[in-house]
């Protein structure tokens, strides 16, 4: 099940990637989808409209991909529970302490310790203390002239492997939750004087004043939007927000993203009230042009305001004038084609056209992610529960100490290292240790090999 969750949605962030995604903001509304699907047309040109009805141009908001998310999330929750159980059972189970002398025979790992001039009781001071200085929890038991051991460390590691698999279920789940409840615009576009509600937020950033400073070599040197926050109608927050300084009310942050050029335009019909009056954010590029668009619903008509461009000297349309090309809803060719001086009112279709001024845009990065705990969660889960698997893993190992008949003890080691990796040098560095604690203890030891007993 989760190999066919996991391809599903494989293929599906594949076409997310390839294929432009509409931000989240702009998918709630319809007025600005339709602005943005009008905006890509030129580059997947008559199939635009197929790939946004079969809803590729939105995939990571699109409830489908939403729930293959959250069954993936289930499938590892459910798992992780049930191998959970398994695990903290076998970390909490008694270990067999007794092996028999075959077992240090075939041990993938082996080795063993010869020592001499020590009592019995030295003899299981020797095990006892090398294995607790390396690490392990010792478990010895007599049997007659022998001495077993069992010892273990990091005996809860493979239990961590829970902790990185419920961070990659919080993962999932801030995913989800900042898809269903989150909001993003990467492109949230204020005119100066004039004020945007944020999706369905209930705010509502009005942009007081936009400054831009340069370099004398030219490059951009600081700009900074003076804007002011409504909540419900109130105001909750003014602030100077930078590139580096957003502004954050209630989990919503508000990034300086870029800036350009707007256009005060005004609309009044033959008995002179006014259509529209608003600045009209320059913020596409049309052959090297500025462009910006509004809508007279009243009317049925849709307004293109294109700027003169900035990188030659434009025949077309001279500095200090705008274009308009006013379309009726859906067609594809222009209703007239007019360019306006500035404080010049000009009549088009009975409608009255008057280019007021220049002004600024400033361009915001919007986002309110309420997952984001989660992602935090998730980051830290899976982080600590690598390290804790990696950097402590679980390590057993058994031993057993025997006098021989002319007082020698022999000191067997054998581990079976299995899923839990090799760690043939640790187990080395243990045998030595054994031989230096029986050497500290008055007695003389020195490691040889399974083979030579």
């Amino acid at each position: 099940m989760a190999f066919v969750l996991i391809l599903l949605l494989t293929a599906a962030c594949l076409v997310g990637v390839l294929l432009i995604q509409a931000p989240s903001g702009v998918q709630r509304d319809p007025a600005a989808y339709a602005q943005w699907l009008a905006g890509i047309q030129p580059k997947y040109g008559f199939a635009t409209n197929l790939f946004s009805s079969l809803g590729l141009l939105s995939i990571f908001g699109s409830w489908w991909f939403r729930l293959l998310m959250a069954l993936l999330a289930a499938n590892i929750l459910v798992c992780t529970v049930h191998r959970g159980g398994k695990l903290l059972r076998a970390s909490l189970a008694r270990r067999r302490v007794v092996m028999p002398e075959r077992f240090f025979e075939r041990a993938r790992l082996r080795e063993s310790v010869a020592i001499q001039g020590i009592s019995f009781s030295n003899a299981e001071t020797v095990l006892r203390a090398s294995l607790r200085r390396s690490g392990y929890r010792v478990v010895l038991r007599r049997e007659g002239e022998a001495v077993h051991v069992f010892s273990q460390k990091n005996r809860f590691s493979p239990v961590a492997t829970i902790l990185h698999h419920m961070g990659l279920v919080a993962l999932l789940a801030g995913f989800v939750v900042g898809g269903m409840w989150g909001y993003e615009d990467p492109g949230f576009v204020v005119a100066e004087g004039a004020s945007r509600a944020i999706g369905d937020t209930g705010l509502v950033l009005q942009l007081d004043s936009f400054v831009d400073e340069y370099y004398p070599e030219g490059p951009p040197k600081d700009y900074r939007s003076d804007v002011v926050l409504y909540d419900s109608g109130q105001e909750v927050r003014r602030a100077t927000v930078r590139v580096n300084s957003p502004m954050v009310y209630n989990g919503v942050r508000v990034h300086q993203s870029f800036y350009g050029p707007a256009a005060v335009v005004q609309v009044q019909d033959g008995r002179n009230e006014v259509l529209f009056k608003e600045a009209v954010p320059l913020q596409w590029r049309s052959q090297e042009r500025p462009v910006g668009s509004f809508v007279i619903p009243s009317e049925g008509l849709e307004v293109f305001v294109i700027g003169p461009a900035s990188s030659f000297i434009d025949s077309v349309i001279p500095p200090g004038q705008m274009r308009l090309e006013i379309y009726r809803n859906g067609a594809n060719s222009p209703l007239a084609m007019e360019n306006l001086l500035q404080g010049e009112p000009r009549l088009v279709e009975g409608l009255s056209y008057t280019f007021i001024r220049e002004r600024q845009f400033s361009g915001f990065m919007v986002v309110r992610n309420p997952g984001k705990p989660l992602l935090w969660s998730a980051a830290i889960g899976i982080v600590l529960g690598l390290m804790w698997v990696l950097y402590f893993p679980y390590r057993q190992l058994w031993a057993m100490a025997q006098q021989q008949g002319d007082g020698t003890w022999i000191v067997r080691l054998g581990a079976a290292p299995g899923k839990w990796g090799e760690f043939s040098k640790e187990f080395r560095r243990i045998a030595e240790r054994m031989a230096g604690t029986a050497g500290r203890l008055g007695g003389q030891a020195q490691v040889v090999p399974m083979e030579g007993l």
